[in-house]
């Protein structure tokens, strides 16, 4: 069975360690079109997984439940996110990705909840492929050469997050008897059995959240100008060489 901080998950933090340094080798290496075809391809493993994993449970296992595997749970809303800012050139999208997004994966991806599951199944598989390419899919999002990106923006959205959880998703778990963003219960592990109780951990989620959204603000703004620094050195450095 996996274990949390056991081998095999160290050898997924290994992996999306990996993946990370290689997508911030190819914006060094690879042209603006080569690095957006990149782009493109995360964009697919985000939807081949989701294709792969509803053809699973619909057809194959014949486990799909509505309570639990609708893309619901903010990880489940950012694949789609990741891949439509992907796909569409709308800074707009590409924001909304940014802010919710990266959070929620890397928190899955440190403490997963797949205690029961052994590591190599479908289950453990899909979960990891999942968490990590929304990460890297973040990744790639921040260092485009047209990032727009605002302190204004982070909070914005930071702050939109509760309202929006307790005006659409928590009305859908009334109705489904879900737990979707769990908003209804916490979990008895990870860093979420520390909070309060519900609904008293909605404004710890509220403030956790906006001082998240600042914060990978913070990290993006620096990743991006690192690069522009970098390129701009790099092309002065072949045009003095040049003359």
């Amino acid at each position: 069975m996996f274990r949390v901080f056991e081998g095999y998950h160290f050898l997924i933090f290994v992996v999306t360690a990996l993946l990370i340094g290689l997508t911030l080798f190819f914006k060094r290496k690879l042209t603006d079109k080569q690095f957006q075809l990149y782009g493109k391809l995360i964009g697919l493993g985000l939807v081949a997984h989701q294709i792969y994993f509803h053809i699973t449970h619909l057809l194959i296992q014949e486990t799909y439940d509505i309570k639990i595997h609708l893309p619901l749970h903010l990880c489940g809303m950012s694949i789609y996110l990741v891949f439509i800012a992907i796909l569409v050139d709308k800074t707009f999208l590409k924001n909304i990705a940014l802010t919710y997004s990266p959070f929620g994966a890397l928190l899955a991806i440190i403490f997963p909840e797949i205690n029961n599951i052994p590591f190599f199944s479908f289950g453990s598989f899909e979960f990891f492929w999942s968490h990590i390419f929304i990460l890297i899919g973040v990744l790639y999002l921040a260092l485009e050469p047209n990032f727009k990106y605002s302190f204004k923006q982070a909070l914005r959205f930071g702050l939109a997050f509760i309202p929006f959880a307790l005006l659409v998703i928590y009305p859908i778990n009334v109705w489904l008897g879900s737990n979707y963003m769990f908003l209804n219960r916490l979990t008895a592990e990870g860093p979420m059995a520390s909070f309060p109780q519900p609904p008293m951990h909605l404004p710890v989620f509220a403030v956790v959240f906006v001082l998240v959204s600042i914060i990978q603000f913070l990290c993006y703004k620096k990743l991006n100008q690192f690069f522009k620094q970098t390129y701009t050195s790099l092309d002065r450095d072949k045009y003095k060489s040049s003359i």
